[in-house]
């Protein structure tokens, strides 16, 4: 297409009225209604046959890298000219301008981070409570199956599940009184090397020495008694119960004529160390919402 033949320039623009493209030129563009190409000296200068390159004042080729609206030059690098000699024209890419984050965006990121940091922070403290957690071993009257010093991690959802039986090792609260969400929180805290300087060394001793760690003897429904000296379960002498147990001689005379039946979610616990253990004995039987945990790893 020749341009000095297709274009008419008047004040502003210039029209062939005798050819079915309509053309158009002013100061700064020519255009072509049948896309068929924009031909400019300015800044707008446009050939349909070379997709978004476009040429600047002063004739140089520079290309728009997919951008066809962009029309300052001045934001891209020139490319070679292939009519031009060799070295005439320098060959480089788009500057890329990093975007400046607005003083909204960095207190919005920050809202968002301490947000995840919070949640993060209640799921491991559900997860401590509900989930699995540490406990220590105080006192010997679980010996010889644990000794004082002992670290074991116990799971309350067995507890939740009702899958409590005969042999399992609980931790529990001495207490007995009513656990709650917020009970169980603090002692979660109480309980954490990071939150532990918050609290003074005499609620941490007494939350550690709150906690007991015994055997369940009776579920629901069982009858624990003691008869000539003897531990009965269910009308039955307990014995091999396949775990370790130390009974001195004797040593159940003192509850010679006690019966303990176990009511309805409540466990009867007694400690290995039978001559060495506070348990059911003297505590009665204990509530199951009292149970921290099952022992479920060593």
């Amino acid at each position: 297409m020749n341009r000095d033949e297709e274009f008419y320039n008047g004040d502003n623009n210039g029209d062939n009225n005798g050819e079915e493209n309509v053309y158009y030129e002013n100061a700064e563009c020519a255009y072509d209604v049948n896309a068929e190409g924009y031909y400019e000296d300015g800044q707008n200068g446009y050939s349909a046959e070379e997709q978004n390159i476009y040429y600047d004042e002063n004739g140089n080729p520079y290309y728009a890298a997919q951008e066809e609206n962009v029309t300052d030059a001045g934001a891209y690098e020139t490319i070679p000219d292939e009519s031009a000699a060799d070295g005439d024209v320098t060959v480089s890419k788009k500057k890329k301008e990093k975007k400046k984050r607005t003083k909204k965006e960095i207190i919005k990121d920050v809202i968002v981070f301490a947000v995840l940091i919070i949640i993060a922070f209640f799921a491991a403290v559900l997860v401590n409570i509900y989930v699995i957690r540490k406990s220590n071993v105080v006192g010997d009257s679980m010996w010889p199956t644990y000794y004082h010093g002992d670290s074991v991690a116990i799971s309350r959802l067995p507890v939740m599940f009702g899958d409590l039986e005969f042999g399992d090792v609980i931790v529990f609260d001495s207490t007995l009184q009513e656990r709650t969400l917020a009970v169980d929180f603090s002692e979660t805290l109480k309980d954490n090397v990071l939150t532990q300087s918050f609290y003074s060394d005499e609620e941490l001793y007494d939350m550690k020495h709150r906690f007991y760690i015994k055997r369940v003897i009776g579920v629901a429904g069982d009858t624990i008694s003691v008869e000539n000296g003897i531990l009965y379960l269910n009308g039955e002498v307990l014995e091999n119960t396949g775990f370790e147990v130390i009974e001195p001689t004797n040593y159940y005379s003192a509850y010679e004529g006690s019966t303990w039946v176990v009511e309805e979610d409540h466990v009867f616990v007694l400690g290995d160390n039978r001559g060495n253990s506070k348990d059911s004995r003297e505590i009665g039987c204990v509530p199951v919402e009292c149970v921290l945990g099952k022992v479920v790893f060593e």
